[in-house]
């Protein structure tokens, strides 16, 4: 099963279709990107950069497909401009893929 979502960024109008669940693989990349996030220095320019590298390289494992014209939402295709619209796509994404992450995990930490 797959969950697809609508892109609210007006400049990426589309669809992306992510993994739903995710896999093992998709989940420890997801995890270990949030956990390398949270060693960076804040309040720099470079902390965006670093979030970046970081960050798309795992949203990517988890996109399905992409229904956006133009856009690849591969880690070497994501893209990066215009600058605010590509920064609110990969936000919009980490939250979605957030989301799905936080609900795999369960609630009570012995089931």
């Amino acid at each position: 099963m797959s969950k697809v979502v609508t892109c609210p960024v007006a400049r990426f109008p589309g669809t992306v279709t992510l993994s739903d669940p995710l896999t093992y693989p998709q989940s420890i990349a997801f995890a270990q990107a949030l956990n390398d996030i949270d060693e960076l220095p804040t309040g720099t320019r470079q902390e965006l950069y670093d979030f970046v590298k970081i960050m798309v390289p795992a949203i990517a494992q988890c996109v399905e497909q992409c229904d956006i014209d133009g856009v690849e939402l591969k880690a070497e295709l994501f893209p990066s401009t215009p600058n605010i619209a590509a920064q609110k796509l990969l936000a919009w994404l980490t939250e979605e893929v957030l989301a799905l992450f936080r609900d795999a995990e369960p609630d009570d930490p012995n089931e």
